[in-house]
């Protein structure tokens, strides 16, 4: 995190007191609220800092990266979202998480060793895959046991290293990284009006240094570090490789669960988030009764006293379930999916509360992830089930407003009234029927940008943001991904499959051909029929006798896939090719 995003936070932190606790689950927020102010940040970030402010309280990124000393032998360094945990024992050093590539680890090495001790670094422990990249330079030959959760080498091994989805469909990979590179802010600027004021900014073009672990405990197994008796328990929150580590001689909790602020659902996709398994952790962690919680995950400060951790928990927890349980209510009384963000709002008695805040995920994008889960994209009401296509029914909205004139005067007015939803819908028509129209094109950037400077959540901020900045020709804004060259050569057979979904239908109109791949030596192959790919994995063995082989080294194969290089007899596939967001 730069040093002018740290200023930002400080800044933030400092007006708390006199910021209202904003809510914006309420749609009025953003359309009938004409006296709302916004602020303008040191890096000129024009926000709403209400979840900022609040989060600035519990979250340790402020000022120059250090460590800090929680309590005797008991260490964690600051100035960085995810900084690991020290804890200090006669043999050796105990660290938590080791950053998100190789410079973490070297930079955290650094500190520790000017900061806290020379001693050798014995134990590892990752909490979930996130924060798990460090590890070979924070070692630095170094020999220690690295523990971790059953699922987290599996998990790390099948992402490339270019995001961090763990998609339901793995071939869905490539559109949930590409979102995640804007929740983060990769596609907003440093400075201006656009930039990031809060979140985490991670670079994934670094290489990792994950270490595979050396023992992974089962929940509730006990493991002895250094003479220091260590207990983990296996939870889900944002990633289902979480384990908590309970360490009663220090009456210490180390986890991924006690986050400073909220994100039961996460704008860029991921697998289900329920909140059932997180609100159980979080118990579980409460019935523990520290005196000390250490969130690496979560980016927070200590928790420091047992009154206070359980009154946090609480308020987390609580929070939560208040979101939870009346997304559910609402929906068993008939109520839509996509109007349940406009029945719930916060009670006072859980906004009192610093952890309960909108600084990084917004609680009016959590409802709707619950009934889908369950009952899927239906409603339940038959007037959902087909639709005009969008350009059709922007077509002959517009003509009742009685042309596209009409419709630009209509959006103007709302525009100058701040009534940010009506003139998003308006701007979105007019968008549709003419997708390259410069004046529609910012009309809708304008009102993109308007409403992420309304938005008290930094992953709703930069969903925003980056939209307005494609619409007004940044390219690099896309939903559009390829995986990485060191994905594509840990499983050419992977990739192979994976070009199924690649399949033009209409290129493939009545083929029946089997085409087998040779990619340096190793064979695998895809039938195409009926417009469909089958990836057959031992072409030999398959009932249809190959029409064609293609002979490939890795290279070529890379160049195909990564669509920098056609291959002869493939073009019912779609040749890679990145198309900006508008």
């Amino acid at each position: 995190m730069n040093k002018t995003l740290k200023s930002c936070l400080a800044t933030c932190v400092s007006m708390a007191l006199a910021v209202p606790a904003a809510n914006a689950a309420m749609w009025t927020h953003y359309d009938q609220d004409p006296d709302h102010q916004t602020v303008t940040m040191p890096n000129g970030a024009v926000i709403d800092p209400s979840g900022l402010a609040k989060i600035g309280k519990n979250i340790r990124v402020h000022g120059e990266q250090r460590v800090e000393q929680i309590a005797d032998n008991i260490y964690m360094i600051h100035g960085i979202f995810y900084g690991p945990v020290i804890i200090e024992r006669p043999e050796g050093l105990i660290v938590l998480n080791s950053g998100e590539h190789v410079e973490d680890g070297a930079n955290f090495r650094r500190l520790i060793r000017e900061q806290v001790s020379e001693k050798p670094i014995i134990a590892v422990l990752y909490d979930h895959n996130h924060y798990a990249k460090g590890t070979s330079t924070l070692l630095d030959g170094d020999e220690a046991i690295i523990v971790a959760h059953p699922k987290t080498n599996d998990i790390i091994a099948a992402n490339d290293g270019s995001g961090l989805a763990v998609a339901n469909i793995p071939e869905m990979g490539n559109l949930l990284n590409a979102r995640g590179d804007i929740q983060f802010g990769s596609r907003v600027p440093a400075e201006g009006p656009d930039a990031m004021a809060s979140g985490l900014a991670i670079d994934f073009s670094l290489p990792s240094g994950y270490v595979e672990s050396t023992f992974e405990p089962e929940d509730g197994e006990w493991f002895e570090v250094a003479g220091l008796k260590i207990q983990a328990f296996h939870e889900i929150t944002d990633a289902e490789d979480t384990l908590t580590f309970w360490i009663p001689e220090l009456e210490l909790v180390l986890d991924n669960v006690f986050w400073p602020g909220y994100n039961m659902y996460t704008l860029r996709g991921d697998l289900y988030r329920d909140p059932q398994n997180w609100m159980s952790a979080l118990r579980r962690i409460r019935d523990l009764n520290p005196e000390i919680v250490l969130s690496g995950g979560g980016g927070a400060n200590a928790f420091v006293g047992k009154d206070k951790i359980v009154e946090k928990a609480n308020a987390l927890h609580d929070g939560m379930a208040f979101i939870y349980d009346q997304s559910i209510r609402l929906s068993n009384q008939g109520v839509k999916p996509s109007e349940l963000k406009h029945h719930i709002e916060m009670p006072e008695s859980l906004l009192q509360y610093s952890v309960v805040n909108e600084g990084y995920g917004q609680f009016d994008s959590f409802p709707e992830a619950f009934a889908l889960e369950n009952q899927g994209w239906f409603s339940g009401y038959a007037e959902d089930m087909h639709s005009l296509p969008a350009e059709v029914k922007a077509e002959r909205t517009i003509a009742l407003f009685g042309g596209e004139a009409r419709t630009l005067e209509a959006f103007q007015q709302a525009f100058q009234d701040k009534e940010y939803l009506w003139a998003k819908d308006l701007a979105v028509m007019l968008y549709q029927v003419d997708p390259t129209n410069e004046v529609y094109r910012q009309s809708l950037a304008d009102t993109f940008r308007a409403l992420g400077q309304r938005s008290p959540g930094s992953i709703v901020r930069n969903f925003y943001l980056a939209s307005a900045l494609s619409l007004e020709g940044d390219e690099s804004v896309t939903l559009t991904y390829v995986e990485s060259e060191k994905w594509i050569e840990a499983d050419p057979k992977r990739a192979v499959n994976h070009l199924r979904v690649r399949i033009n239908p209409e290129q493939a109109a009545g083929m029946d051909h089997m085409i087998s791949f040779a990619i340096d030596g190793e064979t695998m192959g895809l039938h195409v029929r009926n417009s469909i790919a089958e990836f057959v994995e031992n072409p030999e063995q398959h009932y249809k006798a190959s029409d064609a082989t293609i002979e490939l080294s890795m290279a070529d194969f890379v160049e195909y896939y990564q669509g920098r290089k056609a291959v002869e007899g493939l073009e019912m596939f779609e040749m890679f090719k990145p198309s900006p967001m508008y």
